[in-house]
């Protein structure tokens, strides 16, 4: 993943995103364990680039509102503009 990351950081022009990495979040009570859970943590993963070669009137890219993350890429025909709102 880390040189996959490091190839994509090199395009300047483009999305900035984040890809979250998984953390650990405990809750005690001096020396109880309330709560332990894992969760998506946007702060602790790395920043990708969606290139913006890939970015034109055709395409919508949706993000993952919580945590920034790439959610889908759609390719866009006139049977989709019909449908969404969509603003360039």
């Amino acid at each position: 993943m880390k040189q996959k990351y490091e190839e994509n950081y090199k395009t300047k022009n483009g999305i900035v995103y984040r890809f979250p990495e998984e953390g650990e979040v405990r809750i005690w009570d001096n020396e109880k364990l309330l709560a332990n859970k894992k969760i998506s943590v946007s702060q602790y993963g790395i920043t990708l680039v969606l290139p913006s070669k890939i970015l034109n009137k055709k395409t919508a890219v949706e993000f993952y509102e919580k945590t920034g993350m790439l959610k889908k890429i759609y390719k866009i025909s006139d049977d989709f503009l019909k449908n969404h709102h969509l603003f360039f």
